[in-house]
């Protein structure tokens, strides 16, 4: 089957690698016996040349959790393989990609907490600027209204004592022709 990313063409070597090493680890002689003649040996420098290849892809691709993870099985290769410098130097930059991860990791974290903090205060901000507005209108809403019921009330009263006026007036001018004799 064909592969076409680069990524799936390193980890197909990375896995390639693995088997060899889990070959020669949990002692498979049969198989060992077809591919490398019995030689132990050969088939962990094969594991190694896939390791190899597919961290030199991965590399190129920056792709730092794969490439940890390369050096990490390529240290139990080189143990095996009886280089214990190699082994622990494959260990160490395993370890350092590790660390850099998580750091990259945290600052990661870290942006995406203060960009939240940052957008829930603008949120926050807008909604109190928003509650604001809403309160100076209702409170605009709520005079304009008060106003105008004062107005209907006070047109209700101006015009209740002007009827009052009117009636006064009337009954008075009719008191005044009932006095004055006529003319």
């Amino acid at each position: 089957r064909m592969i076409s990313s680069m990524d799936g063409i390193a980890f197909a070597q990375l896995l390639i690698g693995q088997c060899y090493w889990d070959f020669v680890d949990q002692n498979q002689q049969e198989w060992l016996q077809q591919r490398f003649a019995g030689n132990t040996r050969n088939c962990l420098l094969a594991s190694l040349k896939f390791h190899d290849s597919a961290l030199t892809v991965y590399k190129e691709l920056a792709m730092l959790d794969r490439m940890k993870t390369v050096y990490e099985s390529k240290s139990a290769v080189q143990k095996s393989l009886g280089d214990g410098m190699g082994a622990y130097e494959s260990f160490k930059l395993a370890a350092q990609l590790k660390d850099s991860l998580f750091n990259m990791d945290l600052d990661k974290r870290l942006t995406q907490a203060t960009m939240q903090y940052e957008y829930d205060k603008q949120t926050a901000l807008a909604k109190a600027e928003q509650e604001r507005m809403n309160t100076r209108e209702r409170n605009i809403r709520n005079a304009i209204l008060a106003a105008l019921v004062f107005s209907l009330l006070f047109g209700v009263v101006v015009f209740v004592q002007r009827n009052r006026i009117r009636k006064a007036q009337k009954r008075s001018e009719e008191l005044l022709l009932n006095i004055l004799p006529a003319e």
